[in-house]
C-alpha cells in the first residue's frame, strides 16, 4: 500500500512546493483563504477502543480577499459502540483578519450554529446558538511558529429528554501549538487544547466536562499543476487527558486547495 500511494503521489504533475498554511488539525491558524483558493478540509478522528469516532468536512471560502472569509463546517459522529452515526449540529462561520502586521496575524470567527442534529440522537441541541473564537498565529523564526486560540459558546435554552425543560449551555476553549517548519512541504506539530463544555441530562439538569488534549502529529502537502491545488494529508495521535480516564486515539487530516482563478 505504501508503494502504491508513493507511486500515484510521484505520478501527479507537481509544481514548485509552497509552505503550508492553514491546515492545523485541532486548532485554528489565524491565515485566511486568498481570494480565488477554496479550502475543503475532512477529518476523522477515533479513539483507541474504537467506541466511538467523529468525521469533519470544513469548506472555507474567501469574500473578496483574505481579509474576509465564509465558511461552513458539517460533523458526522457516533457517540459509543452501541449507538449510530448521526448528524450533528452544523456551522456557519465569517472570518475576519483584523491584523496581518509583521509576522503576526489575528483573526476573529463568529459562528451561527443550526439545529441540524437530532437531540433524541444525542446528536444536537435543538436549538440556534453562536460561537466565537479569537485565533493569532506568531512567526517566531524561520523554523517556527506559533498558534493560539481563544473561544466560546452558548446555546440559549437548550432542549432536552425532558421537553417541559430548557437549559442555557456554554463552553469555552483555550489552545496553543507549535509547527517546526522542517521542510516548506513537511512540518511537525505539537497541539494542546484545554475545553471546557456543558451537557444536559436526561432529568434535563446540567453537567460540566472539561477535557485537555496533547496532539503530536505531521502534515506534507503535494503541489500539483492543475488549478494550481495544493493537497496536505496529515496525521495525529491525540491523547485527552483530565474528563475521566486517559484516551488515546488517531487523527487523520486532508485538505484540498484549488485555485479556481487559474
Amino acid at each position: 500500500m505504501k508503494k502504491l500511494l508513493l507511486g500515484v503521489l510521484l505520478s501527479l504533475p507537481l509544481t514548485a512546493m509552497a509552505a503550508i498554511e492553514d491546515n492545523s488539525f485541532l486548532l485554528e491558524e489565524a491565515f485566511n483563504q486568498e481570494w480565488g483558493i477554496v479550502q475543503f478540509i475532512q477529518k476523522y478522528q477515533t479513539s483507541e477502543n474504537a467506541q466511538g469516532y467523529e468525521y469533519v468536512f470544513e469548506n472555507e471560502i474567501p469574500i473578496t480577499d483574505k481579509t474576509h472569509q465564509f465558511s461552513y463546517a458539517l460533523t458526522f459522529a457516533r457517540q459509543d459502540e452501541e449507538g449510530h452515526g448521526a448528524l450533528n449540529d452544523a456551522v456557519l462561520n465569517y472570518r475576519w483578519q483584523a491584523l496581518n502586521k509583521e509576522g503576526v496575524l489575528v483573526t476573529e470567527r463568529f459562528g451561527l450554529v443550526l439545529p441540524t442534529g437530532r437531540v433524541d440522537n444525542n446528536a444536537g441541541n435543538g436549538v440556534y446558538g453562536f460561537e466565537f473564537m479569537k485565533s493569532a498565529s506568531i512567526q517566531l523564526s524561520d523554523d517556527f511558529i506559533n498558534h493560539w486560540n481563544f473561544g466560546f459558546s452558548v446555546l440559549p435554552h437548550a432542549k432536552t429528554a425532558d421537553i417541559d425543560k430548557r437549559r442555557t449551555l456554554t463552553g469555552f476553549t483555550a489552545g496553543t501549538s507549535l509547527i517546526y517548519l522542517w521542510k516548506d512541504n513537511f512540518n511537525f506539530m505539537l497541539e494542546t487544547l484545554l475545553e471546557s463544555g456543558q451537557s444536559t441530562n436526561p432529568d434535563g439538569s446540567k453537567s460540566a466536562d472539561t477535557a485537555l488534549t496533547i496532539n503530536p502529529g505531521f502534515r506534507f502537502a503535494v503541489d500539483m499543476d492543475w488549478k494550481e491545488t495544493q493537497i496536505v494529508p496529515g496525521i495525529s495521535f491525540p491523547t485527552e487527558l483530565l474528563n475521566g480516564p486517559t484516551e488515546h486515539g488517531v487523527l487523520v487530516y486532508l485538505s484540498i486547495e484549488p485555485n479556481f482563478l487559474k
